[in-house]
């Protein structure tokens, strides 16, 4: 085990040694670029390579004055153990494995930042840790880095100019892997911060939160080539995730899950997946919120302006969507979908709604609001029926928009708060003759599109209700409802 052979840039003489024990020495000398290759045997080994030794097959190999050091584990499923140096460039070669483990490096890091490069085939790539050289490797199956928590201390992992796939997967609050395009998953241990760049290309970038809480975590897409960058994010499993979305520009925000804070930066697609744990999604912001519901009934866009977007999918149908306004005059727009829909609004309290869509799907998961002080409900396509309960509690606006109706027509269906004297009044919009105003029950309701409004009051309540026909020759048909006598007469 310590016997080998040493010999310089492959000529005579040879050197066979054998029983040294730690008293080797291999001196290349100043000047020049020298460079030390050693070898392992051919059997699975554990190899430690150090600034100042490199102990293979159990001899200790000390070196000085090497430029650069090349280690061949050669044969076999080797571990390779690794500190790099500030003197010495190192490259470690797995060789062929033999067996399923593969070969591994393990690189020790210190309080130093780590980054890592990807190479052009899966199993290669290269480290730069802290101000030290750079360590390269090449037919690796497997990778760890570990730090010490330093603060501050981050790991920096870049993807290539092509379209990259990257996958990041908490495995517990500093711990953590990342893989680039099938490369094996390096794990990361005990850092404290980690940066993830795309560069250019096409890239998707998915994050498995798990039990992740980094001081910080930065995920930028960078410069996309024609379909752009996509960040998809999973939350905690089997925990509530509290996903909140906020976001800062048209490619970038701040989004929470479980609790990890993460920073998107030039990203054109984001993706909340919440798998099917019937989680809550917040998106927060001044301004004018958008909901568009999606393909399945947890599924859905929410957009906040002309900002990023935040896409949710599997979000559980026990899931709700909220949208928090912070800016004192905000807008949210609820879509129906473009087929034949039931819209249920109600207001839980000031500038606080509920809306529940019911598609050919069934029924979607909550949309809410806290802090929002406009409302427009759109039915978009097909016949739809929009029911609003009152009070409409918004302090702002509050507008229905029936939409194309496909061979009937969208109705409004609007109630009376229990308990409160309303004296309703619907008539012609001064604007738009064919629109109309609902006034009495909470805010102004303006309405566009509607075919048909209906209104269910309470006989102990006192309701009235006024219609005001509007300027010009009209005709009022007056008809006894199907409900004389009772409850709501």
């Amino acid at each position: 085990a310590t016997s080998g052979v040493l010999q310089a840039n492959g000529v005579d003489p040879v050197l066979n040694y054998s029983n040294l024990g730690a008293t080797f020495l291999v001196d290349l000398l100043s000047g020049g670029e020298d460079r030390l290759i050693v070898y392992g045997n051919s059997t699975s080994e554990t190899i430690t390579v150090t600034p100042t030794t490199v102990t293979a097959s159990a001899q200790p190999i000390n070196y000085a004055n090497a430029e650069a050091l090349t280690v061949n584990g050669q044969e076999g499923s080797d571990t390779f153990n690794v500190t790099p140096s500030a003197a010495t460039e190192m490259f470690i070669d797995g060789g062929d494995p033999t067996g399923l483990a593969g070969d591994r490096i393990n690189v020790t890091a210190g309080g130093n930042n780590a980054t890592f490069y990807p190479g052009p085939e899966s199993d290669e790539g290269a480290f730069l840790i802290g101000g030290n050289l750079p360590l390269s490797y090449d037919h690796i199956e497997a990778a760890s880095v570990t730090g010490n928590n330093t603060v501050g201390q981050t790991v920096t992992v870049y993807g290539t100019n092509a379209d990259n796939d990257i996958k990041v997967v908490g495995l517990a609050a500093r711990d953590f892997t990342v893989s680039v395009d099938g490369s094996p998953a390096v794990q990361y241990f005990n850092f404290p911060n980690l940066l993830v760049d795309g560069l250019a290309g096409d890239d998707d970038i998915d994050v498995d939160v798990f039990s992740l809480a980094l001081d910080s975590l930065t995920v930028r897409g960078n410069n996309p080539s024609a379909e752009g960058d996509t960040l998809t994010v999973e939350g905690v499993l089997q925990g509530a995730d509290n996903a909140r979305w906020t976001p800062a520009g048209v490619d970038g925000g701040s989004l929470v899950v479980g609790a990890q804070t993460m920073t998107v930066q030039t990203m054109e697609r984001l993706i909340y997946e919440g798998m099917d744990e019937s989680e809550s999604l917040t998106v927060n912001g001044a301004g004018r919120f958008v909901h568009t519901p999606g393909a399945n009934r947890d599924a859905g866009l929410v957009q906040l302006d002309n900002w990023l977007a935040i896409n949710y999918l599997n979000l559980g149908l026990g899931g709700t969507v909220t949208a928090n306004g912070t800016g004192g005059a905000d807008m949210l727009v609820a879509l129906g979908t473009n087929g034949s829909d039931r819209i249920d609004v109600d207001f839980t309290a000031a500038n606080a709604i509920d809306v529940d869509l019911t598609s050919s799907l069934g029924v979607h998961v909550d949309l809410l609001s806290t802090g929002v002080e406009s409302y427009e409900i759109r039915g978009l396509e097909g016949d739809d029926d929009i029911n609003v309960q009152a009070r409409v509690d918004a302090s702002g606006s509050f507008a229905v928009f029936g939409g194309g109706p496909s061979a009937g027509s969208d109705t409004l269906n609007l109630t009376g708060a229990a308990g409160t004297a309303e004296a309703v009044v619907i008539r012609s919009d001064a604007g738009q003759a064919d629109d109309q105003d609902v006034l009495g029950l909470g805010a102004t309701i303006d309405v566009t599109g509607i075919e048909l409004i209906t209104l269910t009051g309470q006989v102990a309540d006192l309701d009235t209700l006024d219609v005001q026909l509007g300027d010009g020759d009209n005709v009022a048909r007056v008809a006894r409802g199907s409900d004389v006598g009772g409850a709501n007469a």
